[in-house]
């Protein structure tokens, strides 16, 4: 392998661990309720797309949002009283992951998502496509959200991310 080789590999590899670092870390400012650090981890001009959860007391969870302060406020109107208590405790297991240039990639993760309540079918997958932003962060540019409580995974993938 020569230095080139090498560059390549380095590069490839730490993109896919700042991306997994991303979504590690989504989990948790989920879970804690922290939801301007939650909406950080998206790009200015981000799509998040939000699939078979529907209503639960008047509150619809599925729909579509664009820009980093719509997707943050999407969470915390969602969650109220959620901040510092936190009602869900995310698993995730790593998919997937496919650069797509320099500063671009797709991943799938699945996620289970307990306590399993009737607006919390308990899991599902997450599409996404993630950016290298000019501060070497990379951040949620798509990312789909799709139950898989009453979808099957084949069905829940859409590959359009």
């Amino acid at each position: 392998m020569d230095l080139e080789q090498l560059a390549a590999r380095i590069a490839r590899l730490e993109a896919f661990e700042g991306a997994q670092q991303t979504l590690r870390e989504y989990a948790v400012e989920i879970d804690c309720g922290h939801w301007d650090t939650v909406g950080g981890l998206f790009t200015e001009d981000a799509r998040l797309e939000v699939v078979g959860y529907g209503s639960l007391e008047g509150v619809d969870y599925d729909g579509a949002w664009r820009g980093r302060q719509a997707i943050r406020d999407y969470y915390a109107g969602n969650n109220p009283g959620h901040v510092g208590a936190p009602r869900s405790k995310h698993n995730i297991l790593q998919g997937p992951i496919k650069l797509d240039g320099e500063d671009e990639l797709t991943m799938l993760a699945y996620f289970d998502m307990p306590p399993k309540t009737p607006g919390n079918p308990g899991g599902g997958v997450y599409e996404t496509r993630l950016r290298r932003e000019d501060d070497g962060r990379w951040r949620f540019a798509h990312l789909r959200i799709v139950s898989t409580g009453e979808t099957p995974v084949l069905e829940a993938i859409s590959g359009e991310v």
